[in-house]
């Protein structure tokens, strides 16, 4: 932030995972924020400081608050793909839960989200929630893909982490509004071309 305001650059700030376990949902952005872990708290931080920047500096900030992202070559410890690669080895998936849910977004989508915050000019400070919309379980993505695996079977250690946050759903009607975004890949879309794109290297 430093940087840029001696240099005259605009700041586009990727922040997350700072509302905690929701009042209510959808998430819009005037949510109230609630540091549940060091990460999150971290994050909060990052927003605020931006925050301050451009009010301080009239730096043109944007925050974009993505939701849970997946796509191809994301790491095993990140559910989908850990879940796909079991597919491709097994017809058994093991997770540590199946009920919390999640709004899962394309890499690409999001991608483009930047790319149409980057491309126009005159920003002031704005803050954007970016996901799909609609969130889904484990057993929702195993469900999904049965399509294409045939019967899987899901065992679940029933564990929840502590401050597991049980359900998230973004309300991405800002953005949809500001830039004239929408999603482009559903999550049984993505979900077969990962599919596809692993099982092709195995």
């Amino acid at each position: 932030l430093e940087y840029a305001r001696r240099v005259g650059a605009r700041v586009i700030h990727l922040s997350s995972y700072v509302y905690g376990n929701p009042k209510y949902l959808p998430i819009d952005e005037i949510h109230t924020l609630s540091s549940y872990n060091p990460y999150a708290a971290s994050k909060i931080q990052s927003d605020e400081l931006c925050e301050f920047y451009s009010g301080a500096y009239s730096m043109p900030v944007t925050i974009i608050r993505p939701f849970n992202l997946y796509g191809p070559t994301q790491p095993d410890s990140y559910i989908i793909p850990n879940i796909l690669k079991q597919a491709i080895k097994s017809n058994t998936i093991h997770v540590h839960s199946k009920h919390p849910r999640r709004d899962y977004l394309w890499i690409d989508d999001l991608v483009n989200a930047i790319l149409k915050v980057v491309q126009r000019q005159n920003v002031k400070f704005s803050i954007f929630n970016i996901g799909a919309g609609d969130s889904h379980s484990a057993s929702d993505v195993v469900r999904l893909m049965e399509s294409y695996t045939g019967p899987l079977k899901l065992i679940s250690d029933n564990k929840i982490r502590q401050n597991e946050v049980m359900d998230c759903v973004c309300d991405n009607s800002l953005f949809r509004s500001e830039y004239d975004w929408s999603p482009t890949i559903s999550l049984e879309e993505g979900l077969s071309r990962m599919y596809q794109m692993y099982k092709s290297r195995c």
